[in-house]
């Protein structure tokens, strides 16, 4: 008998030993690890260059996963610890100046024509940005019973349509090449519809669509990161010895940049939650600096700046919310090329996005603004002054249609006013296609669709709203 219970007392005791384990290894897992240095400085910026804020900066491009695979960091580091392999910060050549009281709001100088309506689509539309002519207007139409949209121009004043091309329903946008007067697009094709495995190519149209022609097939076989449409290809690779080399008709349109450094190392983990660090984004995003060298590359939760002159890449420290990385989602590059407007977020890796806020970087000085907006920010877009910012903001998606308004953000004095108070924006598309501001200021393009009170968009629309300066 009491041998008995001494056995049991054994495998009780046992089973207590492995609970007080797995108990304090959960209590050291949630311990709060040292945050990371703080932003200092940035790559050096250009002096400011006038000229109208973009249609479209950059072009998601998967990034290659066999590059990433094929050349893994030795030895993963402990959560949220930096390994010395990982690109440096960035630091920034200006000094920020003294803090001074912010300069007089001119948001009520702006004044707002009512909203015209001046395209209509049975489906969706989106809104790929302004040609550099403030005038003409790059689309793309979903069509009934298709899987395709076709890539457009709206002319604002004649309100002609011009074809260019078509191209499959994928989120990724049309650019417009202003050197070739083309629009630029990515496509796909199954490779085996079975698996669902696809290709992405890259295509140049200068119009109509049957002058279309392939630029490079394969783009994740050709290790393509980024799509500019000023005339640059962003590669990566394990060792540019493997790099494949890019079909020759490929040079005569593109400028080939080849990131510094193993994409492998780019992927640190950076959360202090031990059980999420096997999560890697599967692509990053890409958006350059107007008339400079600078181009952001970002995914969850990275921020990096690469310098396609020098040829260095920094990581820029965003600071942290509630203990997680604070990583962009959303890039601008303002027209004169200093500030890059974000719409960050701070969340476990992989999981969804419960908020947002809006960051402005100086790349000039390194200095970080985070500008409180009330509500749920869906797309920016800068205004041609480089002060100002034009924000489409979800206030209410309870109700059907979801509220969403415009707001005018002025950076400088940190105040924020509505447009158009009771006019209703936004629907039927993805961040980023819903609205555009002109180069020159003076039109904002924005989705304007019919909603019934229980149901998708019955009707797209696109609505213009004409601005002027008051003196």
């Amino acid at each position: 008998m009491n041998t008995r219970i001494w056995r049991w007392f054994g495998v009780l005791s046992g089973l207590l030993l492995v609970g007080l384990l797995l108990v304090g290894l959960m209590i050291w897992q949630r311990q709060p690890h040292p945050a990371e240095a703080e932003l200092s400085a940035a790559s050096s910026a250009p002096a400011h260059q006038a000229g109208g804020a973009p249609i479209q900066e950059n072009l998601l491009v998967p990034l290659s996963v066999d590059s990433v695979s094929s050349s893994p960091l030795p030895t993963p580091p402990p959560p949220g610890v930096r390994p010395p392999e990982a690109p440096p910060f960035c630091t920034f050549a200006g000094e920020s100046t003294a803090e001074t009281a912010p300069p007089e709001s001119l948001l009520d100088r702006f004044v707002f024509s009512e909203p015209t309506i001046v395209l209509t689509n049975a489906i969706g539309m989106d809104i790929a940005g302004w040609l550099p002519d403030s005038q003409q207007l790059l689309i793309a139409r979903s069509h009934p019973d298709t899987l395709e949209q076709s890539i457009e121009t709206f002319d604002s004043q004649t309100s002609q349509l011009q074809l260019y091309a078509y191209q499959k329903n994928s989120g990724r946008p049309p650019m417009w090449s202003s050197d070739f007067k083309s629009v630029i697009y990515l496509d796909w094709e199954f490779v085996d519809q079975k698996q669902g495995i696809a290709r992405w190519d890259l295509w140049i149209s200068p119009g109509p669509p049957e002058n279309a022609f392939k630029v490079v097939e394969g783009l994740t076989t050709m290790s393509v990161v980024g799509v500019d449409p000023n005339g640059v290809l962003i590669r990566a690779t394990a060792s540019s010895e493997s790099l494949p080399k890019l079909p020759d008709k490929t040079s005569h349109f593109f400028r080939e940049v080849v990131l510094p450094t193993d994409p492998a190392v780019l992927i640190y983990p950076k959360s202090a939650v031990g059980t999420i660090n096997t999560y890697t984004p599967l692509e990053f995003s890409t958006s350059r600096q107007l008339n400079g060298t600078l181009i952001a590359l970002y995914a969850d939760p990275y921020l990096y700046l690469l310098n396609d002159q020098t040829d260095t890449i920094c990581e820029v420290n965003l600071g942290q919310v509630n203990k997680l990385p604070r990583w962009p989602y959303v890039t601008q590059w303002s027209p004169n090329g200093r500030y890059l407007a974000m719409i960050t977020t701070a969340s476990l890796p992989g999981s969804l996005v419960s908020f947002n806020e809006l960051t402005l970087l100086d790349t000039e000085t390194g200095k970080l603004q985070q500008l409180p907006i009330e509500g749920y920010i869906q797309e920016i877009d800068w205004a041609s002054d480089s002060r100002h910012i034009l924000m489409q903001v979800l206030l209410d998606q309870s109700m059907l249609p979801p509220i969403q308004r415009l707001f005018l953000l002025d950076t400088m004095s940190g105040q924020v006013s509505k447009v158009l108070p009771d006019f209703q924006v936004g629907g039927g598309t993805g961040t980023n296609l819903q609205m555009a501001w002109s180069p020159d200021g003076t039109q904002i393009a924005v989705k304007c669709p019919v909603w019934p009170t229980n149901m998708a968009i019955i009707e797209d629309r696109i609505c213009l709203i004409a601005v002027e300066m008051k003196p």
